[in-house]
């Protein structure tokens, strides 16, 4: 489980940047294996999924995008440190669905995030299938807390997309069962229809190298501000 309250992000970012503007990038259709056989329980058994094509935000959702959501009436207040080029931060799931749709878009499938990380090559990590120390990923043995959003392109996934690993735990729209990779259906899985907790992926900036693999899942409450998690949206594809 994700605990929320566990620690404070140590915001560090240059309030001189200019804000990232949000981007989407298509993503094909196609087929590649979710989940992993020799990693944690709830990831196994691996399975081929084919999905539809969609697009999926090139980076987390800044600070600076969520406040004008805010701003708009659209989205209700989020503590934020101030530094816009940050992934936001202690939103629930539905403050995260709010923005999305305040957009005319929807918070991701967890297999449309895996593929997104993993491509129809099945990678382990986003940029490749070795370990290759700091310069990919926002993560604790290399950083001392959230980083503006895109600062690690070695990192960039099979289809373009900034920090699908570290950084920021993101929402996605399935609720979590441990066993649901048992009975997921092969085309475009939408999630278990009853359970209490909601799956986030992507680790974040506090988690060991060895969580940032692309399959690897946990679980938040819906309801709670959680200090680790942010999110990115979806779209159909046009």
């Amino acid at each position: 489980m994700l605990f929320l309250f566990a620690c404070t992000p140590d915001d560090t970012a240059d309030s001189a940047e200019e804000p990232v503007v949000a981007e989407l990038i298509a993503v094909p259709g196609g087929s590649f294996t979710m989940g992993c056989d020799d990693c944690d329980d709830d990831e196994a058994p691996a399975h081929v999924v084919t999905l539809h094509g969609y697009t999926l935000d090139a980076y987390e959702v800044t600070q600076g995008q969520y406040a004008e959501c805010v701003d708009a009436a659209a989205c209700p207040p989020a503590g934020m440190s101030g530094a816009s080029n940050l992934p936001v931060t202690g939103v629930e799931y539905e403050s995260a669905a709010a923005f999305c749709a305040w957009r005319q878009l929807r918070v991701p499938t967890e297999a449309e995030w895996e593929y997104a990380a993993r491509g129809s090559e099945n990678l382990i990590f986003p940029w490749g299938n070795e370990w290759t120390g700091c310069d990919p990923v926002v993560q604790r043995l290399c950083d001392g807390g959230l980083q503006t959003v895109g600062s690690r392109p070695e990192g960039d996934g099979p289809f373009g997309h900034h920090d699908l690993a570290g950084n920021a735990w993101e929402w996605v729209s399935d609720l979590y069962d441990a066993t649901y990779y048992t009975v997921s259906p092969e085309e475009n899985p939408q999630g278990p229809t009853a359970a209490g907790l909601r799956s986030v992926r992507g680790t974040d900036a506090w988690s060991d190298y060895e969580a940032v693999r692309s399959s690897n899942r946990t679980y938040a409450i819906p309801g709670g501000a959680g200090s680790l998690v942010g999110f990115r949206c979806a779209g159909d594809a046009p």
